[in-house]
């Protein structure tokens, strides 16, 4: 015991790594509910174990204790493949079996070959690591495993961007649906994978003290991230979705009959006021109306230039106007207001409130008082 060196950098290690398994866990008896959430919970776990070696390095035990070298807990071919596997079931989206077979073949593999490794004996363990040649075919492994991360965080990228447009194009209510923190998460990755990879690492004790409490923040914040996060589409009538190839040929250069179309949706925005559901998408569109979402989202983009959520939006930042400038109304807050005209939230309401008329609610209320 006394060859074991303990520090600040250890402690920290061992904090994320004991949270990152207790948040994996968490999210895997979640996903008795939410099945996506195995593979968040897979990947944390996952993660959050690759530190376990480093903890083993960095308090000398791997030199008194050479059996537990090659320990198979990096995981360099399998946490990237299943956060892509998370996204795209969060998103709706399934796998066949053997395409995710596919994709984690990689990392059953690497599994395989350090478990094989770890179960040598000591001595040929030992030789092993004191051969340059072996080390450096490892090492050359975990350099070709950052350009296998850089390819599925790409891959990741490109789901979440074109992820967002649909969501914009099926509800009006975008929060929680963007998967705005899987793209931090990503960018976290790709920065340090790029750091890692030209060594732009001074190996300093303070610089390894900030990286670590930046790691346990980062795996916190995934946790908690993942925790949260619902799955989006989950609630798209599968008939619908199926018929939206026959409804668009049936529609296809029947100009009429898209102008009555049209014409119906505009009178549930200005006569029904549906606008003012704040949860309001695509799909209560489409039951209303019996049309396909699809369908109803390039109609409204061919007429409007704008996505679905533009154009509802546009609707609630229009009586949100008349709202703040009614007498009627001078009492109610601007945040009440907000809420009245459709919007779920005050950051919300001022967001796109500014992007339609580039003011806020109270630039507005004041620029309208000068101009009388």
């Amino acid at each position: 015991m006394e060859d074991i060196c303990i520090n600040i950098i250890n402690l920290i290690d061992i904090l994320g790594l004991i949270q990152g398994i207790f948040l994996g866990l968490i999210l895997l008896y979640e996903s008795r509910i939410k099945r996506p959430k195995i593979f968040l919970g897979l990947f944390l776990i996952a993660y959050s174990l690759e530190l376990f070696n480093a903890i083993l390095k960095e308090m000398s035990i791997l030199e008194t204790n050479p059996n537990l070298l090659f320990l198979p807990l990096n995981f360099y071919y399998l946490t990237l493949p299943l956060f892509y596997i998370y996204i795209k079931r969060v998103s709706n989206i399934s796998f066949k079996k053997s395409k995710l077979f596919l994709i984690l073949i990689p990392g059953i593999f690497e599994f395989i070959f350090f478990s094989f490794l770890y179960f040598q004996n000591s001595q040929q363990k030992l030789e092993l690591y004191s051969k340059s040649s072996f080390m450096d075919f490892l090492d050359i492994l975990v350099n070709l495993s950052y350009l296998f991360s850089v390819f599925y965080c790409i891959l990741i990228l490109k789901h979440i961007k074109k992820h967002q447009e649909t969501v914009n194009d099926y509800y009006s209510n975008s929060n929680g649906k963007l998967l705005k923190w899987a793209k931090f998460v990503i960018w976290y990755l790709l920065i340090y994978l790029f750091v890692m990879t030209f060594w732009l690492f001074d190996d300093s004790f303070l610089s390894n003290a900030i990286f670590s409490l930046f790691n346990v923040i980062f795996i916190f914040w995934i946790g908690i991230a993942g925790i949260k996060q619902t799955i989006v589409f989950e609630n798209i009538d599968e008939s619908i979705k199926r018929d939206d190839k026959k409804i668009k040929e049936t529609n296809k250069n029947q100009l009429e009959k898209d102008n009555n179309n049209f014409e119906s949706i505009i009178k549930l925005m200005e006569e029904e006021k549906v606008f003012l559901h704040s949860n309001i998408s695509l799909v209560d569109f489409s039951r209303r109306l019996s049309l396909s979402p699809r369908y109803l989202s390039e109609l409204i983009k061919r007429k409007t230039e704008n996505n679905f959520s533009q154009f509802v939006n546009h609707y609630r930042v229009e009586e949100a106007k008349t709202l703040l400038l009614s007498p009627e109304k001078k009492n109610l807050s601007i945040i009440a207001i907000g809420y009245d005209s459709g919007f779920s939230s005050k950051a919300s309401f001022y967001k796109v409130f500014k992007e339609f008329t580039s003011f806020t609610p109270l630039q507005f209320i004041q620029n309208n008082n000068r101009t009388k």
